[in-house]
């Protein structure tokens, strides 16, 4: 029996390696444009949901905390500078460490007594730092999520792009191959194939891609 070897220095029979081949040829040459249009329309609702969980995080927090991110913008920029004096002066606006406190207790007579002090929130010395990092990070994940839904919408109306995604994983192939390949699909048929590209073996997409290009130079090609 023949062997290869993948990418991850495994082996793999040449046998069990053409059947898979065969099988992902036969379902992306099947009438299923539909069910791959689709899916990639749900993956890119989801993707544009995604965007807009972001988005309503960042509004609900600005409601919940009166001017949370005006106040925290300038807090947050202060601690590279170590400006931990104009850091607390901010954050206590909207996690105050103290706080004025009405303490009942009973006197030696029994007489229920009202004592008026300041009391420490030791809590809102770690809720601050927390959501020092939440400000951050909701950032982050807004702006990775709008250019997540800016690119997958680019490979909607780019054809070059979806060209040099797929040869980013398949040189082998050759430019004709791929190009061919890419003008003859659907968009949905291309996202299956690209999403593909990233989770099989390279030496067996770059097989499927060449079975494909000759079925579709030859539709009665065999594969």
């Amino acid at each position: 029996m023949s062997y290869t070897f993948c990418s991850t220095s495994c082996i793999i029979p040449i046998d069990v390696l053409k059947e898979q081949r065969e099988i992902i040829v036969r379902y992306l040459s099947g009438y299923n444009k539909y069910i791959h249009w689709n899916y990639s329309a749900r993956y890119l609702f989801c993707t544009i949901l995604n965007t807009i969980l972001c988005l309503f995080n960042i509004w609900a927090m600005d409601v919940f905390f009166t001017n949370f991110w005006s106040n925290y913008f300038s807090a947050v920029t202060k601690i590279g500078t170590n400006e931990w004096q104009y850091w607390n002066a901010i954050t206590s606006k909207v996690f105050p460490k103290v706080a004025k406190c009405d303490i009942n207790y009973y006197g030696s007579s029994g007489t229920k007594q009202k004592f008026d002090t300041l009391c420490i929130l030791p809590l809102n010395i770690l809720n601050e730092k927390i959501f020092a990092f939440l400000y951050v990070w909701f950032i982050f994940l807004t702006l990775f999520s709008i250019l997540n839904c800016a690119f997958y919408i680019c490979t909607i109306f780019c054809e070059r792009l979806r060209f040099h995604l797929l040869y980013c994983h398949a040189r082998e192939s050759g430019q004709h191959v791929i190009l061919k390949v890419v003008k003859s699909l659907e968009y949905g048929d291309w996202f299956i194939l690209y999403k593909l590209s990233s989770n099989i073996n390279q030496e067996l997409f770059v097989g499927v891609l060449h079975d494909l290009y000759n079925q579709i130079k030859n539709p009665n090609f065999n594969v």
